[in-house]
């Protein structure tokens, strides 16, 4: 974890906004209404350094935070986290055994990996998944004595269950949604008629939170929202009163040319002058998470706060900006996503830009950019 009270100097970095985070967890708090929120770190905290968010939820009151993993896991234990960890994904059985050693809960997919489990003997937490629709984990809720049966395995102890909602990013037509929740309030409505505890239940994700505030759930899992970002710009615009982006990308100008009419530039000749101009190598690519073809789908970059247009093909390590008519020199700071000046450049439009949701843009950002905290304290 870096923090600068300066510019940074470096070639590539991601700058985060320790304050805005802090924004985004105080509104969704309030918006979940006095339940647990359960800040999720998967895939590197979404892209944005697992280890650099996590540095800023240790002085929240949070008493949980989610991943995808084992290994995300031992990587959050042994960078400091000492409070709860929910691993949402699969863990393989040659790694039960650190489950017990780094103390955190497992979520259990289905009746024969729980029973593997807990036939190695690992004495451990889990949340059980519950199937309510989506078929892609958990136990299915037509079958609550399997669930039931876990109760009484030696060797887990059951902490809470879950289910996962697959359309309350729609407020429209949401019987699908509201079947998946009568589902799993049934499943746990009949674990405690059988004398259990089933712990704490948290059915809502970001979107739950947003549109779905009627559930009765113990806690809440707070994904991508938490960094001021919805599954599109149109969403993300829809709460930019309250939500504020935590993450901004930059490069440097490394060289400043020529190209005349007809010259081509990249990678397969994919992009030839049309007129005499000039344009600008930039110290960032696809091996910092750039999509390959950003350039070829209308991406642009900022500098001294005018649009550049990226042209030719994205390297593994450098892209390629127009920027006739901008003063660009070796050293100068470019602007990917967030603002400069008048304009700004959000991960909504290159999710537009790329045809695909923000989630899919942040998680391909690499750990190579140094992530930079600002506002830390």
């Amino acid at each position: 974890m870096t923090a600068v009270n300066r510019p940074y100097e470096g070639r590539a970095w991601i700058e985060l906004d320790g304050s805005a985070l802090r924004q985004n967890l105080s509104f969704f708090t309030e918006r979940a209404h006095g339940k647990k929120v359960i800040p999720v770190l998967k895939a590197n905290a979404y892209g944005y350094g697992e280890t650099e968010i996590m540095s800023l939820l240790q002085d929240t009151e949070t008493e949980m935070i989610a991943c995808a993993c084992i290994e995300e896991a031992v990587s959050l234990r042994e960078n400091g986290w000492n409070r709860d960890i929910l691993i949402l994904g699969y863990t393989c059985p040659q790694d039960f055994d650190l489950l017990e050693q780094y103390d955190v809960t497992q979520t259990l997919p289905d009746h024969a990996y729980a029973c593997r489990l807990n036939e190695s003997g690992c004495e451990c937490m889990v949340h059980i998944a519950v199937d309510t629709g989506m078929h892609r984990i958990g136990f299915s809720w037509e079958d609550p004595e399997s669930i039931l049966d876990v109760f009484a395995f030696d060797h887990l102890k059951v902490t809470g269950m879950f289910t996962h909602l697959c359309t309350s990013d729609k407020t429209e037509n949401s019987d699908f949604t509201d079947m998946q929740i009568r589902r799993m309030e049934k499943t746990a409505e009949y674990i405690r008629k059988q004398g259990e505890d089933p712990g704490i239940i948290h059915i809502s994700a970001t979107y739950g939170i947003l549109n779905y505030p009627r559930i009765k759930e113990d806690a809440v899992r707070l994904g991508i929202g938490m960094f001021g970002v919805l599954n599109d710009e149109s969403d993300s615009r829809k709460y930019g009163a309250v939500l504020k982006p935590v993450l901004s990308l930059h490069a440097r100008v490394i060289s400043v040319r020529n190209l005349k009419q007809g010259e081509y530039a990249g990678y397969g000749k994919a992009y030839q002058a049309e007129k005499d101009m000039q344009i600008a190598a930039i110290s960032i690519g696809y091996g910092d998470g750039l999509p390959r073809d950003l350039s070829m789908r209308g991406g642009y970059v900022l500098i001294h706060g005018q649009k550049a247009k990226l042209i030719g093909r994205i390297c593994t390590d450098q892209a390629l900006a127009d920027v006739t008519g901008i003063a660009a020199e070796e050293g100068d700071t470019v602007t990917l996503i967030g603002k400069d000046g008048n304009e700004e450049i959000t991960v909504g439009m290159w999710a537009e830009w790329e045809d695909t949701i923000t989630i899919d843009v942040l998680t391909r950002l690499s750990a190579r950019p140094a992530r930079i905290i600002k506002n830390y304290s």
